[in-house]
């Protein structure tokens, strides 16, 4: 369909994968970019905890740092995400459940979605 719903287009995630490079590109795994092992990087920061990564970019620059957060998308009021979906979308994304479990937010186990992080790597 050309405009699913959240609960079609996860049941065909894969379809839209394979076929339209962006979806595919945004829709990677985090591991895909990451690696399989956060151990490598001596901070992982998610987009929950924005603040404290301000404050650890911060004192690397010697000054203030803010990021303003300026690509954002509307929330639905009230979007309910049936258990199917969920558990489809925690299957999907299973090595970055795995991988981030440590730094996730507790609400992520609710929506059934990671999101963002930055990583620093050890020199």
């Amino acid at each position: 369909s050309a405009q699913p719903t959240f609960s079609q287009f996860v049941s065909s995630l894969q379809r839209y994968r394979d076929g339209i490079p962006e979806i595919h590109h945004h829709t990677a795994p985090q591991v895909e970019f990451l690696g399989r092992d956060l151990g490598v990087y001596d901070r992982v920061f998610g987009a929950h905890n924005l603040m404290e990564f301000e404050s650890f970019v911060g004192e690397l620059a010697g000054k203030s740092i803010y990021l303003p957060h300026e690509q954002r998308s509307p929330r639905p009021n009230g979007l309910s995400v049936k258990a199917q979906i969920r558990n489809l979308v925690r299957s999907f994304y299973s090595a970055d459940y795995d991988a981030l479990r440590d730094d996730l937010p507790p609400e992520s186990s609710q929506l059934g979605h990671s999101r963002g992080s930055q990583l620093f790597r050890r020199s």
